[in-house]
């Protein structure tokens, strides 16, 4: 079974700063927004080490920031939700225990379909990076940690670990393959192909900006080659990719739909 898990690629690798933001106060404590409290434009939640540091930018993008030694300088973008260009979104955990990104004017831009599990629920920021919706003790909707996913745009993906740690994606050098413990279970090796320097181990695994997962593999001749794609081109910056407790490699879209797996291929493209 697909993960239920969403997470949202960052437009063009970057994420622009925006005014700088403040406490939310709707929330006690600040890693954590309880049921009915809302998010507000410039607000952030932060982790309780101060490691993790989650922003409602004023562009309107959700973004978690790395905040590194001190939380003194949290600008290393890792999940965001590519809502960029909408200013005034607002996120709110509502009461019907659904986190709901909101538009100026009300209209949903973005939701964990989490309605109905509670009307205590809980969102927090983990000091592990993972964002997670809890129904007492029981999480209903998590991101998962950044070594289980890859979701920013125009970046070069790295390894990859599934959330029990049973599952590895090793990205190429000049191969890559999803191995379960030592043994692979799915993989794509260098083609026999006179463009392409096989012997190379620089090759690169990219999620580009039209959503498309290429691996390229240096020339010959200099350059790269795109010598692998998932065929998902045109579904644009809200891709990510995540490694599942099942081995699958799964790369979904805002609305957590698969739009490609290791075990299926090509499942729907977005045009």
């Amino acid at each position: 079974m697909l993960a239920i898990l969403a997470v949202l690629a960052v437009g063009g690798g970057l994420v622009s700063l925006t005014a700088p933001a403040t406490e939310a106060r709707a929330a006690a404590p600040t890693w954590a927004l309880a049921a009915g409290a809302t998010l507000q434009p410039g607000q952030f939640l932060t982790s309780p080490s101060g490691l993790w540091r989650l922003v409602m930018q004023t562009d309107g993008n959700l973004v978690l920031f790395s905040c590194g030694t001190g939380a003194t300088n949290c600008t290393n973008p890792y999940w965001s939700l590519g809502t960029s260009g909408q200013p005034g979104n607002r996120l709110t955990l509502q009461r019907d225990g659904n986190l709901v990104l909101y538009s100026p004017t009300g209209r949903v831009a973005w939701a964990t379909m989490t309605n109905g599990t509670g009307s205590t629920n809980v969102f927090q920021v983990q000091d592990d990076a993972n964002l997670v919706v809890y129904s007492g003790k029981r999480p209903v909707w998590s991101t998962g940690t950044p070594s289980t996913y890859a979701h920013v745009s125009g970046r070069a993906v790295g390894d990859l670990t599934s959330q029990n740690g049973r599952y590895t994606f090793g990205t190429p050098g000049n191969s890559m393959h999803v191995w379960d413990r030592n043994v692979p279970i799915w993989g794509v090796n260098c083609p026999n192909d006179g463009r392409v320097d096989c012997d190379s181990i620089a090759g690169q695994l990219v999620l580009q900006t039209d959503g498309n997962l290429v691996w390229y593999q240096p020339g010959r001749n200099g350059g790269r080659v795109a010598v692998w794609n998932s065929g998902t081109q045109g579904t644009g910056r809200t891709t990510y990719l995540q490694l599942q407790n099942d081995g699958n490699l799964v790369l979904l879209d805002l609305w957590r739909r698969p739009l490609w797996s290791s075990k299926t291929g090509l499942i729907r493209r977005v045009r």
